[in-house]
């Protein structure tokens, strides 16, 4: 695993740029090539602008500490650590932001295999995985089969100690830095796959400003740190300290989804980032939770359209690999057709525009937006952490109509007809 945080030093302030590459895995060449391409980068702009880089780099066989402080390297090895581990996490972000100051930009990315809520990559199903298979992932070069470890809503898998982050793990974390510190988290990047899912940036909205990842597979390469590297640091020379967080999000979308990258990628022929402002997550949900009551109501039609697009490859609406993720563009476009000229789909529409930027590139899944959103085509397995803890599922203390609407779905027979509208 490679974590790593940036310091870019302005006149007035700095970007803190922390880095946390999970590589103890079948990923862990793709982090040590990824601390490689960031110190490349890092040089190609820090003769225009002061940069403090340190780096927290667990490949599973050599983890060290890395700090790169304009023309001085500093490289230091250290003990086995769990990057899955809550505790490990948040001493690196104190480590990281030891001298932070009031008008510092802090920049998070946490680096390596990822699945929005839902846990098991294989088969997309949702909360705890028992007996979770490594091989599952990284096929025959993993154990026998039989090793495994637990799973819950994770991204950051450390195979060795058999453990990873989930989101309340990640959010009590932030919890602990804004009480310390005073401060969210300017942009907290995601580069993983399935990451991009409305239920996931819901779950950071009060400690982080802008939130940055793809709802798509990516490439164990992940995105391109140094091209990142490069534009921060034109963005620096060029504001100074009026680099804005959202300046700063937007740059690694603009990165992500430009010709070059493109060219060079990418599964399924397609590309996807967004950048989502924290701060209009809450409005965004109120305007969902209108255009799920409509769905509610409106059952028949839902599961109608669930069947038609489940399996259809041509003109999809589930993300590649899943069944219970759709793409949530595409889908108010298909329900904009059944249920014309119906204002709670003209708001969402209306309210995604100042939500996020970036979207979809790409040839397979026209169409696409960038957000995904659960919509399960039938039943799957919650395990022992339910959708409904999810924050994105509550409203005021009450089931949200989403989550109602995912459970009917699921088939759950505490969700009828009849009583899944009552409030």
């Amino acid at each position: 695993m490679l974590l790593a945080l940036l310091v870019v030093n302005s006149v007035y302030a700095r970007i803190i740029f922390l880095f946390y590459v999970a590589g103890d895995n079948d990923l862990a060449g793709a982090a040590q090539g990824d601390w490689e391409e960031l110190k490349s980068g890092y040089e190609s702009f820090v003769s225009s602008t002061s940069v403090v880089v340190k780096a927290l780099v667990d490949e599973g066989y050599h983890p060290f500490r890395g700090i790169l402080d304009g023309t001085k390297e500093v490289v230091e090895g250290i003990d086995q650590i769990n990057t899955g581990d809550p505790d490990e996490f948040l001493k690196f972000l104190e480590w990281g932001l030891k001298d932070v100051r009031d008008s510092d930009r802090v920049v998070l990315v946490i680096w390596n295999h990822g699945t929005g809520w839902i846990t098991e990559p294989g088969n997309r199903v949702a909360g705890k995985v028992v007996n979770f298979s490594v091989s599952s992932i990284i096929g025959n070069n993993g154990s026998d089969g039989v090793d495994s470890f637990n799973a819950i809503r994770a991204i950051a898998y450390d195979f060795s100690s058999r453990d990873s982050l989930s989101l309340e793990e990640i959010k009590d974390v932030f919890r602990k830095i804004r009480k310390k510190y005073g401060i969210k988290i300017d942009v907290f990047g995601m580069d993983a796959c399935y990451m991009g899912m409305i239920e996931v940036f819901y779950q950071f909205r009060n400690y982080t400003k802008w939130q940055v990842a793809s709802e798509l597979p990516e490439l164990s390469v992940g995105w391109d740190y140094y091209e990142i590297m490069e534009k921060l640091g034109e963005l620096v020379s060029l504001k100074g300290d009026r680099v804005r967080p959202s300046d700063i999000a937007k740059t690694f979308v603009d990165v992500h989804l430009s010709d070059n990258n493109f060219e060079n990628n990418y599964y399924y022929n397609d590309v996807s980032l967004v950048a989502v402002n924290s701060s209009k997550l809450v409005t965004f949900r109120n305007k969902l939770e209108d255009f799920a009551k409509l769905l509610l109501e409106n059952v028949d039609v839902v599961k109608k359209i669930v069947e038609e697009f489940k399996h259809n490859r041509d003109n999809p609406l589930y993300l590649p690999d899943s069944e219970l993720a759709v793409d949530l563009k595409r889908l108010l476009d298909i329900a904009g057709q059944k249920f014309v000229g119906r204002k709670e789909i003209d708001s969402v529409k209306e309210a995604m525009k100042k939500l996020f930027y970036g979207g979809w590139k790409g040839t397979i899944f026209n169409g696409f937006g960038g957000l995904s959103i659960t919509l399960p085509s039938g039943d799957f397995d919650e395990g022992e952490v339910p959708y409904k803890e999810l924050d994105f599922a509550n409203v005021q203390g009450k089931l949200s109509s989403w989550a109602k609407l995912v459970y009917f779905l699921k088939g759950d027979k505490g969700f009828t007809f009849r009583n899944m509208l009552e409030e």
